[in-house]
Parts: C-alpha cells; structure tokens; sequence
C-alpha cells in the first residue's frame, strides 16, 4: 500500500520496532510492572510514555540511530533534568526537546528521571475525565476477553478524536473493535452530543475497517513481543471486519448521569452505556462494606 493511502499508523515500521527492541527495553519494563499507570502508544515515527491520561515524553525516531525526547515544559521544569541533559525548544513554544543517541535516551528513561516526570504531572491540575479515563484504563489490564489496545485515537480522514479503542473477543481466535467514549456523568454533552459523536466515529471506522484491522493486528503483535500485554494473551489476533460495537462509559456523579443517559436514550435508544457508581449504599439504602457485629 502505498503511504499516502494509510489511513493511520498506530504501529512502528519494521527498522523503528527493531531500535525499540533493541534501544527501549529498560522503559518497556517499567511500564508492564507499573499496573497500569504507565503505558506506551505507537504513533507515526514515535511512541508516547503517558502516564494517568497525561503524555510524559514522547520519543521520536530519527536517522542514524538518534532521537528525540520531547516533554511537556510544565513538567520538565520541575526535575532535575534540565541541569543534567542538553535540551531546547521543542515543536512549539510549551514542549522542551532533548536530542541523543540511544544511550541518552535510555539515561533520560530511567526510573529516576521517569518518577520526578510523574510527580512534576500530579503537581499540575488535570480534568476529573482525563483522570476517570485513565483509572478506566488501569483497572481494565489485558484479559483473554477485552483488551484495551489504544487511546486518543485520530486518523487523517475524520474529526473527532475517539477517547479509547479496545477489543473484545467474540468467539475463539476472532475479536471486534469497540469505541468507548468516556464521561464524567456530570458532562452536559452526555445527554445527547456524546451520542452523535461515537456514532460518527463507529460508522467511520466501519468504512476504514481493513485500515484499522491492519494497523491494530501489527499493533497487537509488538506490544506482546515487548511485553506490553502481559501473561496469556494470544500470540495472535483475527480482527471481525464486519461490525464495531460503540460504549458511552459514564463515571461518578451517578445521580446527574442518570438523568442525562435518560435523555440520551430518548435521542438514541440503540446506544450501549454503562454507568459506573460511586455509591456506598445498596438499592435498600444499607451501607455496604460494613460486617455487622
């Protein structure tokens, strides 16, 4: 296929999977032990290290076996790494960039500089979505059932951005891609707006279904081989090219979502939302968690 027919490329091409193999072993452990509060995203010529829902590098491939690591400048000005790395301004004027070979690279990756890049993220106020959004993440890891295989998911061809792609088996050897949207129940757009947006982008990806296939099942195999996925997973997936499922996921404020998913259902009634609680009392209004005496 010739390159300007690629819809998206959420996978490394063969000579960047070898350098990742090779240069990124040390950041591809700590992210599996990390229970999911670390993960990597393959991108065009690049990976991303997020970290709760927040990007905290991004490596990009360059020639002659250099590269780029890139950070946002709000966390990299609280480490100690602008005394100890060579750096300038990055893409734009809020990105920090350093430039080095792999041996830098894997310097800067350490669980040192990785921990002060984690606290520097926690000491900057993020929205309550990203964060449901990634506690989501976290405490879905890789079952032979469902995996989440990506988040932040934009191609060429569509403008909304899907906030997280997994897939679920649906019989032996076959799995189906499945949109979620993810909500804070308290999200005005959740009564209604949320709908047309993950209906826009299931029927697009209906359309792109051999694209998104493709770029999924590659996607698949490197994370397993840099044991990304953990224990028990397939060393193989078919993707169903026949249908996409869509999910809106709504957490916390359970009351006001509620009222809102009713007014969604109104607009439309074929829409799959599951509605994750908070609450501490059962339906008879018992406390639950507490072993009577």
């Amino acid at each position: 296929m010739d390159e300007k027919d690629i819809t998206l490329r959420r996978f490394l091409r063969e000579d960047e999977f070898k350098r990742m193999q090779h240069d990124f072993k040390g950041i591809c452990r700590l992210v599996a032990t990390s229970s999911g509060e670390l993960e990597i995203a393959f991108k065009d010529r690049r990976f991303t290290i997020y970290y709760q829902g927040n990007p905290l590098a991004t490596i990009v491939f360059r020639p002659n076996g250099e590269h780029y690591f890139d950070t946002h400048k709000k966390f990299f000005q609280r480490t100690t790494m602008d005394r100890e790395f060579t750096y300038q301004s990055g893409a734009s004027a809020d990105y920090v960039r350093m430039t080095g070979d792999a041996a830098t690279m894997r310097r800067a990756l350490t669980s040192k500089y990785v921990e002060q890049l984690q606290k520097a993220i926690e000491a900057v106020d993020y929205g309550g979505e990203i964060t449901f959004e990634q506690l989501l993440i976290a405490d879905n890891p890789a079952t032979p059932n469902f995996f989440i295989v990506d988040r932040q998911v934009a191609d060429r061809h569509v403008r909304h951005r899907l906030d997280v792609l997994g897939l679920r088996r649906v019989e032996p050897g076959v799995w189906r891609f499945v949109v979620l949207d993810v909500k804070l129940g308290c999200n005005k757009e959740l009564s209604g707006k949320v709908g047309e947006k993950l209906q826009t982008y299931v029927d697009h990806m209906k359309k792109e279904i051999a694209q998104y296939s493709a770029c999924y099942t590659l996607a698949y195999q490197q994370k397993l081989t840099l044991g990304l996925l953990g224990e028990g997973m397939p060393e193989s997936i078919s993707i169903d090219e026949t249908e996409v499922d869509g999910l809106v996921v709504v957490g916390s404020y359970s009351r006001m979502a509620r009222v809102q998913v009713a007014q969604l259902k109104r607009q439309y009634p074929d829409i799959k939302v599951r509605i994750i609680d908070s609450q501490l009392v059962d339906e008879n209004g018992a406390f639950e968690g507490v072993v009577p005496s």
